[in-house]
């Protein structure tokens, strides 16, 4: 029996070197593409020299690294995405936003790049360039390491023009953080937001039934 045992070994590596493609190898899968569907860019105003680009969360699959580029200037902008799948970050305007492509890359390696859409046909969502007199847009953390991002003064009034039942994106462009939510009938928002002092918290606006129609954006700094 001992004998037959040890042939029947013999025959199976045997086997095995004549026919290798018999033992499956795990192949690395490729990294997805980020999403275009999760994808908000502001759309700038005359004289305005950056955009505001956003990817909500699930954009893109999880932590690594989000490279915007322009295929005709060649300029490029990195970031590190969240966990969560989500970044934001502020770039040159372009001529024509097609031709801006994005890739992610994390340790599984670097996916294909994918082309910006042609922005919305419409009226978009307004959002008022901050006077000098205004109020601040960014609280200070609090205890939580959060900031309310508001433009709602003390007295309840919206100190700061935006468009009724816009979608609002208030974005941290230093840590990729991303927070939702909708102005009210007269314009108003409120949202929490991960920050700490010093972080760049950024905000735009988006049409309610049209994702391709956007407002400039309006940021600060966390004191």
């Amino acid at each position: 029996m001992r004998t037959k045992w040890n042939l029947s070994w013999g025959w199976l590596a045997a086997g095995l070197l004549l026919f290798p493609g018999c033992v499956s190898t795990p192949q690395p899968q490729p990294v997805p593409a980020p999403d275009l569907g999760l994808l908000r860019q502001s759309t700038p105003v005359k004289d305005v020299a950056e955009i505001l680009l956003v990817g909500l969360p699930g954009a893109v699959a999880g932590a690594g690294r989000v490279e915007v580029r322009d295929t005709i200037s060649g300029e490029g902008v990195a970031v590190a995405s969240t966990t969560g799948g989500s970044f934001a970050l502020r770039l040159p305007a372009p001529g024509d936003p097609a031709t801006l492509e994005l890739r992610f890359t994390n340790d599984d390696g670097t996916s294909e790049a994918v082309r910006l859409g042609a922005p919305g046909v419409g009226s978009s969502p307004l959002l008022e360039p901050p006077s000098r007199d205004r109020q601040t847009l960014v609280s200070l953390p609090n205890a939580t390491g959060q900031v309310v991002v508001s433009n709602v003064g003390s007295g309840g009034a919206a100190f700061l023009r935006a468009s009724p039942n816009a979608t609002v994106i208030a974005a941290n462009t230093t840590s990729g953080a991303v927070a939702i939510s909708s102005t009210d009938a007269e314009g108003r928002f409120t949202l929490t937001l991960v920050a700490t002092s010093g972080d760049a918290i950024e905000v735009m606006l988006v049409d309610a039934t049209d994702p391709g129609l956007t407002s400039d954006f309006l940021g600060e700094v966390v004191r």
